[in-house]
């Protein structure tokens, strides 16, 4: 009993030790049930044994370091069985006391004689573990790790078949059978008792899922697996069947080098979560409003002057590159103030090279470029509602048409530093407004985190959340869910 209050006292210090350092940190309290192959693996030198099934009980509390990685410990109990099938003949050398002290053979024979070996296993584990965000309500955990074991219950049981014991005189060349009296005979006695056991140490894995009612609870299913690497049995010295007629059971026999445990199976439970929960790692949608507008005058200046050695057949060369060359256009612009650029550095002469046709083309283009203005976002977003585009908020992968969008947008707020911008992130009505504050300011920050990258100041950009709160959709269905997870930018000064 002692052991055990230890193993109890070690988890109690593990769990304090770990929830002494969570404080604001994410943290899990996983409370399950699980059945399948739950054994004893041994190889018993006169026959062999046959695996059962048996079940567990866990508590273990998990606390997470940062979004995916953890240290978890805890407590179970596992309830485990096998089964041993004995047939053949031990020998051991004895003296016969009564007689001499002559030298014997003792006989031990086992017919069909089944045993039964049961024990109910204390668990401490201590492992490490990594949770994924799979959806806004589903995430994957997997552990791995060690535990120490402690039989706090370890009983054999005869349940059929016999054994007979004879005595072998090779001084004489007698064999003594059917002799009760003397010790020899046969002995259907069904014996049980218990094994010593010992502390042992095995490594598990765990795999499951857990399904999330809101941002406290979750279902709870998964995979377990345990694997035994020491002896569960404190001693294998004693024989199955002694002269005295004491019956050890197999685990506490030389009949076996150790006993080691072997669990496998499913299990279901509850997750609870506490402290501050990591946003979840989704693919979302973020629709950017077409209520923006910036300013009607966004003049594009052409710099003066390029080297004066393009030849205008690098600048014909450049211009057939582009696609609708001779029409001014957000998404060319960059290519045709390359070509301007180039066409403005061209001596006279080179210039007068040029045909005709393609030089007064230039020369139209030259002025659209130095005097054209940056089309204003509300009328360039006309299509329809929104603007929308799907990005994953752990790793915003945009397409080149999103791309080319924020680049326009943070153009204007780079050539109107006195601009500044509103962007709001919101979120379906899934979860708690707290996790949902958190989604939103996400979405918003991924937006912010791209326009600064493309340019524009940051003291620009004021970001905000209005979480669940005005929906462009009822929140009754998951395609409507999925419009109003949206991110809209609004100019909040010219």
């Amino acid at each position: 009993m002692n052991k055990i209050k230890a193993i109890v006292i070690a988890a109690l210090g593990l769990l304090t030790g770990v929830q002494a350092s969570a404080h604001d940190n994410f943290n899990y309290l996983n409370i399950t049930a699980g059945g399948g192959l739950h054994t004893m693996r041994h190889d018993p030198s006169l026959g062999d044994f046959k695996p059962c099934f048996g079940g567990a009980f866990n508590v273990n509390y998990i606390h997470f370091f940062g979004k995916h990685f953890g240290l978890g410990t805890g407590l179970g109990l596992g309830y485990d069985q096998s089964r041993s099938t004995l047939n053949g003949t031990d020998v051991y050398n004895e003296v016969d006391k009564y007689n001499d002290n002559q030298a014997y053979e003792y006989r031990v024979i086992y017919s069909d004689l089944k045993e039964v070996q049961r024990a109910l296993v204390a668990e401490l584990p201590l492992g490490f573990y990594g949770r994924h965000d799979l959806t806004e309500k589903m995430a994957i955990l997997v552990g791995l790790g060690g535990k120490l074991t402690f039989p706090v219950m370890y009983k054999y049981e005869i349940t059929d078949g016999s054994l007979e014991t004879k005595g072998y005189y090779p001084s004489t060349n007698v064999l003594l059978e059917n002799m009760p009296h003397h010790g020899f005979g046969v002995d259907d006695t069904p014996y049980s008792g218990t094994t010593d056991p010992k502390i042992g140490f095995a490594v598990y894995a765990d795999l499951g899922f857990n399904h999330w009612f809101n941002e406290k609870l979750a279902l709870y299913w998964g995979l377990y697996c345990t694997y035994g690497i020491t002896d569960l049995a404190k001693s294998h010295d004693a024989p199955l069947y002694d002269v005295n007629q004491n019956y050890s059971g197999v685990h506490g026999s030389n009949q076996i080098d150790k006993a080691t445990l072997l669990d496998a199976g499913v299990k279901i439970g509850v997750t609870l979560a506490f402290g501050k929960k990591p946003e979840p790692e989704i693919t979302d949608t973020v629709f950017v409003k077409d209520t923006v507008s910036l300013t009607d005058n966004l003049i594009l200046e052409t710099p003066d002057t390029l080297a004066a050695d393009s030849s205008w057949v690098d600048v014909a060369s450049m211009i057939e590159k582009l696609p609708n060359w001779d029409k001014f256009n957000y998404k060319n612009r960059n290519a045709l103030e390359e070509a301007t650029k180039a066409f403005s550095a061209l001596s006279d002469s080179a210039k007068n090279e040029i045909p005709e046709n393609l030089r007064d083309k230039l020369l139209g283009l030259n002025v659209k470029v130095a005097q054209s203005t940056i089309p204003n976002l509300e009328s360039s977003l006309k299509i329809k509602h929104s603007y929308g585009f799907a990005f994953s908020s752990s790793d915003g992968h945009f397409t080149n048409e999103q791309l080319d969008y924020m680049h326009f947008v943070a153009d204007c707020l780079k050539m109107n530093p006195q601009a500044k911008i509103s962007v709001i992130g919101y979120t379906c009505n899934i979860g708690s407004e707290d996790q949902n504050e958190v989604f939103g300011y996400d979405r918003a920050i991924h937006v912010r985190n791209y326009l600064v990258r493309f340019g524009a100041f940051e003291d620009q950009i004021i970001m905000d959340t209005k979480t669940f709160h005005d929906p462009i959709a009822p929140n009754d269905c998951e395609k409507n869910r999925s419009k109003n997870r949206r991110t809209e930018i609004k100019l909040i000064k010219k």
